[in-house]
């Protein structure tokens, strides 16, 4: 269920101009934070209802469950399903100045990845970082997490800010890097960068060593 207040934001976006966007939406770029970041968990939502996200969310879940021999934790949840998304998505950017929003479905089955998932035997997907983060909600979304891409403006030398996810617990609002392999969950994308080292993930999020 869409909270009251998320479903009133959603239709005004979309009565803004936003209604019915393909498979790949360039952006346009006068589209507020706001309603960019409304447009990824409109995304988000409508991918969680998707049987075939459905059934990779129930399949991710119990790979986790399997591995820790019990029902894993929320946070060990996301933790997982995080982890779990480097090995279906590689992370290809959007051409320089351009802003391309993908339907989750597409990123996942695009098969544009060079390398065979070890999850699923097919080729990888591929996205960017606010695809990564609309998929990972979107996965998150389909077993009861509160999950959405979240736009972080903090990005210095770059034409274009990084999209992350974060996920609500017992009213916390929780960050959720999604882009870069090894992330913890809780880190901002700066506690990440300064833990694995800046050069690892200049090419990811464009952040100055």
């Amino acid at each position: 269920m869409i909270p009251p207040d998320e479903a009133r934001r959603i239709a005004e976006v979309f009565a803004g101009g936003y209604v019915r966007f393909p498979d790949r939406y360039i952006v346009p770029p006068t589209t507020p934070p706001d309603d960019r970041e409304t447009m990824l968990y409109a995304r988000a939502l409508s991918a969680a209802r998707n049987p075939a996200v459905q059934r990779l969310g129930a399949g991710l879940r119990g790979r986790l469950a399997k591995r820790l021999g019990r029902p894993p934790l929320p946070l060990e949840l996301v933790q997982g399903i995080t982890d779990d998304m480097h090995q279906l998505v590689i992370y290809v950017p959007d051409p320089p100045g351009v802003e391309v929003f993908s339907a989750v479905e597409w990123t996942l089955g695009n098969a544009l990845g060079r390398d065979t998932s070890p999850l699923t035997g097919a080729l990888m997907g591929a996205g960017d970082c606010e695809d990564i983060a609309a998929s990972t909600s979107s996965v998150g979304i389909s077993q009861g997490l509160d999950m959405r891409p979240k736009w972080w403006w903090n990005q210095p030398g770059e034409l274009q800010n990084h999209v992350l996810a974060s996920w609500r617990d017992a009213g916390r609002i929780i960050s959720v890097e999604t882009t870069v392999p090894g992330a913890i969950v809780g880190e901002t994308p700066q506690q990440t960068v300064d833990r694995i080292g800046a050069e690892a993930v200049r090419r990811i999020l464009g952040v100055a060593a």
